[in-house]
């Protein structure tokens, strides 16, 4: 006992001596006057409500809705603060303050986008463009794009969303749902779909957008379904997909990259959709995953602190590690069985879950993994057998295709460190207690 008060003591101290506390700090003050804001925003609303019962007939742009029902809030965005831009998009990302309520047919304009949820709302966000221009061509993140460029920010509760969510239920074109591990090098992958479609007449045909969150928020919630059961998760599902579906082009085949934990929503997405088609992406050499990892470019090397932080508070305050971080948010699992002490540990930990998990949901799966060493040294071969497969075969690569691909593959191996023998030995150590060669 007095060996695990000493390590939490040393974490803590380490923690307090790290270079993201102040900035740690800044977030908590953020997050605390957020939830005053809030707070008061909905006071001012119920009393707003109160005192004016009859619904809202138009909404701000002054149109007409075919639903009199006024029961979607918009909000204001007085602040916007993430800890780190890679997390995960989440209703907290804004402060926000009551402005109006209007009818549900308000989010029926295209510049209207699903962000975020949690177990009450569904949360969208007012972009000033069509959801067309933040396809992977324009935005290498649909999430980051969506926090960066919001104007106004309006929430609809579950219930309500569902039933209306029953207008899209018919999807216009093919739906691919492309999970990965994390490092798998998906980037390549979309940025050659993307160039792809850009090559045909008719580039609209294909659509890659990259990092839905409001999917990777209902996948935390299948981790052990302690918020909500089967039934409601697979009924929100079904909403979001509707919703992020409804301005489809006909005949328009649209591919989602989900992040990793996402894969445990496969099974799902099959039972509330089974015509989106799956598909998962890997690295065949897991030391360069793991590499990528805990050596990222310069350009994130905060990512780092941000890490380490994750780690120390999960050996701190582990209540309160998600609340702040979202690095381990869904991967209660994997964190537990390796309490890791390293940033290595931790990038062992999540990389190996994700790939647990697709094999528990293999069955799912249109075709054999895509590893991306393959797809670097056969691009064509590699990118023309996943189209035939998703019906695609139409669609022609080009060498110019081939050629971007290779010079990512290049730039990649420049980046690449070499891993020492003591953060082999960790590899090794971790990939035992996870299991992660066991059939």
């Amino acid at each position: 006992m007095a060996r695990r008060t000493s390590s939490s003591s040393a974490a803590m101290r380490d923690l307090l001596a790290s270079p993201i506390f102040l900035y740690v700090c800044l977030y908590l003050l953020y997050r605390f006057v957020r939830s005053i804001v809030l707070l008061e925003s909905d006071f001012y609303s119920l009393l707003k409500r109160s005192f004016q019962p009859k619904p809202t007939q138009h909404g701000s742009n002054g149109s007409k809705f075919g639903n009199s029902t006024a029961d979607v809030e918009i909000m204001s965005i007085l602040a916007r603060r993430k800890l780190h831009p890679s997390d995960i998009a989440r209703d907290v990302d804004f402060m926000v303050f009551h402005s109006e309520w209007v009818s549900f047919s308000v989010l029926d304009d295209p510049k209207w986008q699903l962000y975020s949820c949690n177990v009450n709302y569904a949360y969208f966000v007012e972009m000033p463009f069509n959801i067309g221009e933040y396809s992977y061509r324009y935005c290498d993140s649909l999430a980051e794009g969506q926090f960066g460029e919001a104007q106004r920010v309006a929430r609809v509760r579950w219930n309500r969303f569902i039933t209306e969510s029953e207008r899209w239920r018919h999807f216009k074109g093919k739906v691919i749902a492309l999970t990965t591990m994390p490092h798998a090098g998906s980037s390549v992958l979309c940025s050659s779909l993307q160039q792809i479609a850009d090559d045909e007449t008719a580039p609209q045909a294909l659509a890659v957008f990259s990092y839905p969150d409001v999917l990777t928020q209902i996948s935390t919630y299948c981790e052990t379904y302690e918020a909500l059961g089967v039934a409601s998760i697979r009924k929100m599902l079904s909403a979001s997909l509707r919703f992020l579906c409804k301005d489809q082009a006909n005949k328009q085949t649209i591919v989602f990259r989900l992040r990793p934990s996402c894969i445990r929503l496969v099974l799902h997405i099959h039972a509330v959709a089974p015509h989106v088609m799956h598909v998962f992406m890997a690295r065949d050499q897991l030391e360069h995953a793991i590499s990528l990892y805990i050596h990222p470019p310069l350009a994130d090397s905060d990512f780092i602190d941000v890490a380490k932080m994750a780690i120390l508070l999960q050996r701190t305050l582990p209540a309160f590690s998600n609340t702040i971080t979202t690095i381990t948010t869904g991967e209660t699992s994997s964190i537990n069985m390796v309490r890791p002490k390293s940033v290595i540990e931790l990038a062992v930990a999540l990389i190996c879950s994700s790939v647990i998990n697709y094999k528990r949901q293999k069955k799912f799966y249109i075709a054999p993994v895509i590893y991306y060493e393959t797809l670097i040294s056969e691009t064509r071969v590699t990118l023309k057998s996943l189209l035939n497969l998703c019906g695609l075969t139409d669609f022609v690569v080009s060498d110019n295709v081939v050629l971007a691909a290779s010079e990512a593959g290049e730039k990649e191996a420049d980046i690449i460190r070499e891993l020492n023998n003591d953060e082999k030995t960790v590899i090794e150590q971790t990939t035992q207690l996870l299991e992660f060669y066991a059939d």
